[in-house]
């Protein structure tokens, strides 16, 4: 006998809606006959798992196995694009960073400036630990280029090459 789950009334086993309200009767719940719901004060016991399945025993063959080394030396990497193998471009910041000091006393045709922004910018982009280094030498490139036209302009193209 089936009992429905929205009123509960009791249904046939073999229906699909509840006689009395229409519902569903997929989730059926199904009474127990009376004589056989155990007593309150009978324990029941709970029904025990079913044993775990035992594997078969496993063969090793000893060829099949090597001995695994845990400690391995690493592999010196492929240089990408040129790049020194450090990796990092610590040597062109600190060239850009010298250019850019150089420039301020020093700047013929601005080539030390153009120098030291173009080695500033390069350290700039593809350094990881040097960038200060780089930016502070792409800067000092651009103010050295900025008090070095007015100069140039006021001494009439002859400018102050010390």
């Amino acid at each position: 006998m089936a009992i429905c789950s929205s009123c509960g009334a009791q249904n046939s086993d073999d229906a699909r809606f509840c006689e009395a309200c229409g519902a569903r009767l997929e989730e059926i719940v199904k009474a127990i006959p009376v004589s056989e719901m155990p007593k309150k004060d009978e324990f029941v016991p709970a029904p025990e798992p079913a044993p775990a399945p035992v594997p078969a025993p496993v063969q090793y063959d000893n060829n099949q196995y090597q001995q695994q080394t845990y400690y391995q030396n690493p592999q010196p990497q492929p240089v990408p694009n040129g790049a020194p193998p450090s990796g990092d471009y610590k040597t062109v910041c600190i060239l850009a960073l010298i250019f850019g000091c150089v420039a301020i006393v020093f700047d013929p045709f601005y080539l030390t400036s153009i120098a030291a922004i173009v080695l500033g910018i390069i350290g700039h982009v593809n350094s990881k630990y040097s960038k200060n280094l780089a930016i502070a030498g792409w800067i000092l490139g651009i103010v050295s280029i900025c008090i070095q036209i007015p100069i140039d302009f006021l001494t009439l193209g002859v400018g102050l090459f010390c």
